[in-house]
């Protein structure tokens, strides 16, 4: 029997009963396909309804008619008029009882207000926000919107980053502005979409952050970004590691034969556990004034760093009089260290071309 279904009456003129519609052909409703039909042959006789599907690909103006943005979309009509969308369990069990006792949902509960949350984060206004970006060095920004998945899956992560960076006395302050609520400033900022998360720089936006968002990539960007870190940053040591500065970089390694430089950033662990090793490699130098290990600290000179392509710390690069020749990408080991500044790679230039070609042939 053809489903007398009102969305249908340009087809069908039978009195309106109960029903659900189902829009299909599209992964997620290939998928719940065979559980819709399921639950059609479990309807038994007494319950007054039936379920029936629409293809939107064939029955365009029924499907625009209705206002289906996605697929599937289920739709619970009685009597020929739409009573509300169905949002139970996609199951056939549940489709059966939903059908044996039609009841609407219970409305969502209201987003919650983040701002009541118990965190380091400064939650902005729109009365607040310019005054407070413009009172304040660095400020990372949120622009969220609390139904958002994607920022509610950020959320934990960035008031942890904000809890560390505020233990940590940094330069620096992690804000958030619930756009629902403050469309103001949303409309300023012209979002393209949430989260948005946005750096500003003694009142003006430097950078849109475009890492990783988890609680160890926001510190990182936050303390790179703020040229902070650990009183480890000003720690002066007795090793043999020279240390470089902005100033006398381009100098140095121009008037020295063979550098390995160590780019770094105080708070790395990585850079703090290959310390030791370093300092250790550099002390079977001592007497050898033409094979030097040194060392930049990427949170100070973050100019030199980014000419020299630092992605990452530590980075360690050899210079052969001041110009670059190779990126060491050994194991951080002491031995290891030692073994290449004993023989150091040659310049590709330097190699005679027969030589170049035998490297090639033997990769």
């Amino acid at each position: 029997m053809p489903c007398p279904f009102s969305f249908l009456a340009h087809k069908f003129t039978f009195p309106v009963t109960d029903g659900l519609s189902v829009i299909q052909r599209c992964p997620h409703c290939q998928k719940m396909k065979p559980v819709f039909e399921k639950a059609a042959k479990q309807l038994g006789k007494d319950v007054k309804g039936a379920l029936a599907a629409v293809d939107c690909t064939e029955s365009k103006n029924t499907c625009n008619q209705r206002d289906i943005k996605g697929y599937p979309t289920l739709q619970y009509i009685r009597e020929g008029e739409f009573q509300f969308k169905y949002t139970g369990r996609r199951t056939a069990e549940a489709l059966v009882s939903f059908m044996k006792d039609p009841k609407k949902p219970a409305p969502p509960p209201p987003p919650a207000d983040w701002s009541k949350d118990d965190s380091k984060v400064v939650f902005l206004t729109d009365e607040s926000h310019d005054e407070f970006i413009k009172s304040h060095e660095n400020v990372l920004v949120m622009y969220f919107a609390p139904w958002c998945g994607h920022c509610n899956e950020m959320k934990p992560n960035y008031y942890k980053a904000a809890q560390v960076l505020h233990d940590e006395d940094a330069n620096c302050n992690l804000a958030a502005v619930d756009c629902t609520k403050h469309k103001d400033v949303a409309k300023k900022v012209a979002l393209a979409g949430y989260p948005t998360v946005k750096l500003y720089k003694n009142g003006k936006v430097a950078k849109e952050y475009e890492g990783d968002r988890s609680e160890k990539d926001l510190v990182l960007f936050m303390r790179t970004a703020s040229n902070t870190a650990k009183a480890a940053s000003a720690e002066e040591d007795s090793s043999l590691v020279k240390q470089l500065d902005g100033s006398d970089f381009w100098g140095y390694l121009n008037n020295t034969e063979h550098v390995l430089v160590m780019f770094y950033a105080p708070w790395c662990g990585h850079c703090k556990n290959a310390k030791p090793k370093y300092e250790k490699a550099a002390e079977t130098f001592k007497d050898q004034p033409n094979r030097v290990f040194a060392k930049l600290d990427c949170t100070k000179f973050g100019d030199v760093c980014d000419k020299e392509e630092v992605n990452g710390y530590p980075t360690l690069r050899y210079y052969l009089y001041g110009k670059f020749v190779v990126e060491y990408d050994g194991d951080r080991v002491t031995e290891d260290l030692i073994s290449f500044m004993e023989e150091p790679p040659l310049p590709l230039s330097d190699i005679p071309k027969d030589q170049q070609e035998k490297n090639k042939q033997e990769l």
